[in-house]
């Protein structure tokens, strides 16, 4: 990142830390932001902030738009390390018991006590799911109960996860329907990524996603010679395409493997 920053053609003045958005007046072209400044004569924000992120809410109405669908599955997220066991060992593995998949990864090499990354992913009711997430430590407790049989060094990986390491995330993604954005005065908003169609994380492609849209909307700005209402509505409805068809195949993997655990 600190590469990026230096390369960066406003050079530091380019990417401003710290800065989360509050709120966004589209007519009056100003966006203001939780540490007190104020930014004015804005014409296009890009949002890239994520399934749950702040812009969407300013370009459509919260009341009407596609809400989000809940999987039926909860992410947990573990960073850990200081662990000698062959599987670690700068290689990958999988593990899984028919309810329960483990996903773990090399992570750190400069920090020995986060060396390993490991995602656990299993079904689990949306109150549940969200009272985990809330609760790490009772999050914790429950994966040593679950895991507590399973093979060396999975355990271990997870009594040896520090609670601020460890995320319990509900999936969920969101039909993929082009709205309308009405309108052509004031902030022009284009989405990208999760922001835009948010898929479960399995099959999506989150953040490389967001990459692959950015590049289309700059290219479709520049073809239709800054015309940013025009370009933003031709980038959304081309950006969809492929992850409405990702997002259909990703939704029924993920409700078969659920009818699987069921019987």
């Amino acid at each position: 990142m600190n590469r990026y920053v230096s390369l960066h053609p406003l050079g530091s003045q380019g990417i401003q830390w710290n800065h989360r958005i509050v709120h966004i007046d589209r007519m009056s072209h100003q966006v203001s932001f939780n540490n007190g400044h104020t930014v004015t004569g804005v014409d296009l924000i890009i949002g890239a902030d994520g399934i749950n992120g702040l812009v969407r809410s300013f370009k459509y109405d919260p009341l009407t738009d596609t809400p989000l669908n809940y999987l039926g599955i909860l992410v947990v997220l573990g960073i850990t390390g200081r662990i000698d066991h062959f599987l670690i060992k700068d290689r990958v593995f999988q593990t899984m018991d028919g309810c329960f998949r483990l996903f773990a990864m090399p992570f750190s090499k400069s920090k020995p006590e986060q060396s390993i990354m490991w995602q656990l992913s299993f079904p689990v009711n949306l109150t549940l799911a969200t009272q985990l997430s809330r609760d790490p430590e009772m999050l914790k407790q429950m994966l040593l109960e679950k895991c507590a049989d399973w093979h060396s060094p999975i355990p271990e990986m997870i009594e040896k996860t520090q609670l601020d390491l460890l995320m319990g995330i509900p999936a969920f993604d969101r039909d993929v329907v082009s709205l309308p954005d009405s309108k052509k005065d004031g902030i022009q908003i284009a989405l990208v990524g999760d922001a835009a169609h948010p898929m479960s994380p399995f099959k999506g492609q989150g953040a490389n996603q967001a990459l692959l849209d950015a590049v289309d909307l700059a290219d479709i700005i520049a073809q239709n010679n800054l015309d940013l209402h025009a370009a933003i509505n031709q980038s959304m409805c081309g950006s969809i395409k492929i992850p409405a068809s990702l997002s259909q195949r990703c939704s029924r993997s993920i409700k078969a493997v659920a009818c699987r655990r069921s019987t």
